[in-house]
């Protein structure tokens, strides 16, 4: 997903994480492995909230920056990765 946007008029609502929510749960329901997502600046810390954190060089967005990636692969895939 390249942009999520609440109007700033509705921030402060917990709109954007339970859209978030909503999305993550249909990527789940999908059996996707992971979501990215090209956040601007001032989203940042919002998504690094919800568990985001920033992907790979490999994937490039505007402006040359990575995008972030929230992993939704189980609890023990995401630990036998980490171990080894």
């Amino acid at each position: 997903m390249s942009l999520m946007l609440v109007d700033s008029k509705q921030w402060r609502h917990c709109i954007g994480a339970k859209l978030l929510e909503w999305l993550i749960g249909a990527a789940r329901n999908r059996d996707l492995e992971f979501l990215m997502m090209w956040p601007n600046e001032a989203s940042v810390p919002f998504y690094r909230r919800e568990g985001f954190c920033p992907a790979s060089d490999v994937h490039v967005g505007a402006d040359d920056e990575p995008p972030f990636e929230l992993v939704l692969a189980s609890t023990v895939a995401i630990e036998s990765s980490v171990t080894s």
